[in-house]
């Protein structure tokens, strides 16, 4: 109570002498808009050069930093306002460069790829009173703390969104913004917390908890970047849970779960991603919602356990990398061929200039790791330069195979310069355990991510599974489709729920992709001439993804074609006048409508084709 009482009489004395607000609302009312400052930089630099720099914003104001090893440039102060920008340093070898001038439409591009390459530092720093240093949120939380009910929705999210990132830096620094005095000294590996860190932890990540709740329980509409704050409060859980998972283990983590944070509807889809994995299976997945989602389902809900759901970004982390190889929920520990420095040490692979064009061994390739050496860079990475070639993956067992199709030797290669486990790993999981682990991904993975795999993944159900076959590249509208498994599935384990609302923005992801695969399974049924069950799955499709729940638009184009081809022009009639209507009323997207065109004149060539009319 005294040390809250002395904070409370120290804020009021830094208030009457003008130097912090107790209120982020004022404070955003007095800062100018990232957007606005990085105008200012660019158009004001000295010399109207064209500078690279990184924005700060800190109680003092917005400043700019041109380079680590320099003091940063106040730019904008809440007293003085807008402020000059002093010259930089020319070095005598550079005395001579000449300064280029710049005209205002030159700054204004310059401006706009600012924007788009520092997109998240904008978005947090006009919704944080400040961003970009280390220990900001420690300022935030000091800001908004005390003001308890007095807060905005706006507010009460941005204490919440400090809350989470005061828990997450106690345990790493992966946003290079955390404040390395409260940072734990954690030794490489899993099971290294002490039980009072355990404990500091889950109080830290439970007030970000708590703030999301509360927020929840105020507006339950509120939108958050992820989605609903609905979907956000369930993720902040997950979040905690997983960190406690691969920094500890299961039974740490587990202090974490709640049961029925998310709504039963909201996990159909992400339920049927798991259920479309064979046994054992390695599923990568990308983002945050598919991989809490589906965590929580295994956790809470016991739904596949048996499937080991790995988060590719979070996989470039030598500790993550490291819960993956041992597996939870009763997985067994993977097979490795990395050097056992790539699990404690952030190492990065840089591809060296005589990576020659002949194919490899990866089985050879992943045991010369151990020999070529470790250089430290100033970032705190370990660089191994080698030559990365096409690498050929061993010879698969007979039952990893397609009926009818005959094996080949399977290729990885990557066009990237520079590779780290999240690369690395499935490589090593498929070549180290003989194909025997199932390597699958998540339909909302991104292209980059799969490039390493073209030709050799196959569309089962709502997933991309390795095989040991050449296939033709994936294009997300007319991939390779393993059609027994698929529809299997599609008929007989997925569940579809028909939402009686508009899609929120967390829900459209999920839904995109279904609208995306179903179809094709639909396709493969009408070219093997199997049409009355290519109806039956159209159908389902049809009648799941409603009206109601999004206006429907060009991606429902192929259903229209489908039903044609499978003689049901009532259908098919019905459907595209619906999707021409509602480009008539405008209901779609901005994406969709623009799309109008090619799409109304697609509808009409259908409409020509099968005999039937859109009026």
């Amino acid at each position: 109570m005294i040390t809250v009482m002395l904070q409370r009489f120290c804020s009021l004395l830094l208030l009457l002498n003008g130097l912090v607000w107790p209120l982020f609302g004022i404070a955003q009312n007095r800062y100018p808009s990232y957007e606005e400052v990085v105008q200012y930089c660019y158009s004001h630099h000295p010399g109207k050069t064209v500078p690279t720099f990184r924005l700060i914003k800190h109680p003092d104001g917005y400043q700019m930093v041109s380079s680590e090893d320099q003091p940063p440039v106040l730019v904008w102060s809440p007293v003085q306002k807008w402020l000059s920008i002093p010259p930089a340093e020319r070095s005598e070898t550079r005395s001579a460069v000449p300064v280029e001038v710049f005209d205002s439409t030159e700054i204004r591009y310059y401006v706009k790829i600012h924007l788009m390459q520092n997109a998240y530092t904008q978005a947090e720093s006009d919704r944080l009173p400040y961003y970009g240093y280390r220990g900001y949120y420690k300022d935030v939380i000091r800001v908004l703390e005390s003001s308890g009910n007095q807060l905005t929705d706006s507010e009460l999210h941005g204490l919440a969104r400090a809350y989470s990132a005061a828990a997450s830096a106690l345990l790493h620094d992966n946003s290079s913004l955390a404040d390395s005095a409260e940072l734990f000294r954690l030794a490489p590996g899993r099971g290294v917390m002490s039980e009072q860190q355990i404990q500091q932890y889950l109080l830290a990540q439970q007030k970000a908890v708590e703030t999301y709740r509360h927020l929840l329980q105020r507006n339950p509409d509120f939108s958050t970047p992820v989605g609903s704050i609905r979907v956000k409060y369930a993720n902040e859980i997950m979040d905690g849970y997983l960190h406690l998972l691969y920094f500890q283990g299961q039974d740490a983590a587990n202090m974490m779960l709640k049961r029925g944070i998310y709504e039963p509807e909201f996990l159909t889809l992400p339920g049927n991603i798991l259920k479309s994995c064979p046994p054992n299976a390695v599923l990568i997945t990308y983002g945050d919602t598919d991989t809490y989602t589906m965590l929580y389902l295994q956790a809470v809900e016991q739904v596949r356990t048996d499937v080991r759901i790995v988060n590719t970004s979070l996989l470039a982390l030598p500790r993550y990398a490291q819960y993956v190889y041992d597996g939870s929920n009763g997985q067994l520990p993977l097979q490795s061929l990395l050097p056992d420095t790539y699990f404690r040490k952030r190492v990065i692979i840089e591809k060296s200039e005589d990576s020659h064009s002949d194919p490899v061994s990866s089985r050879l390739f992943l045991e010369g790791l151990a020999g070529v050496p470790l250089q430290h860079d100033d970032y705190g990475y370990e660089i191994a330069v080698c030559p990365v070639p096409t690498l050929e993956l061993p010879s698969s067992p007979a039952n990893q195979a397609l009926p009818g199709i005959e094996r080949t030797i399977a290729r990885w290669k990557s066009a990237s310069k520079y590779l780290t486990l999240e690369s690395v790993a499935p490589l090593d999981i498929v070549t180290a355990n003989s194909w025997n682990i199932p390597l699958c991904f998540a339909p909302t993975c991104t292209a980059d991510v799969l490039e390493p795999w073209q030709g050799h993944l196959i569309l089962e159900g709502m997933i991309f599974r390795l095989v040991p076959h050449r296939l033709k590249p994936i294009n997300w509208t007319d991939n390779p489709v393993n059609l027994e498994r698929s529809f299997q599935l599609f008929r007989d384990t997925f569940q579809f729920s028909s939402l009686q609302r508009n899609l929120r923005e967390e829900d459209l992801s999920f839904h995109q992709h279904w609208l995306l695969i179903h179809p094709q399974v639909v396709r493969e049924l009408i070219r093997v001439n199997r049409l009355d069950e290519a109806i039956s799955l159209a159908d389902v499709l049809n009648s799941s993804f409603t009206e109601t729940m999004a206006p429907r638009g060009s991606l429902w184009i192929p259903v229209v074609e489908q039903y044609a081809q499978c003689g049901r022009l009532t259908s098919a009639r019905n459907l595209a006048k619906q999707i021409a209507d509602n480009y008539s009323a405008g209901k779609l997207n901005g994406y969709d409508m623009r799309r109008e065109a090619s799409a109304i004149k697609r509808l009409n060539e259908l409409a020509l084709q099968y005999h039937f009319s859109l009026r």
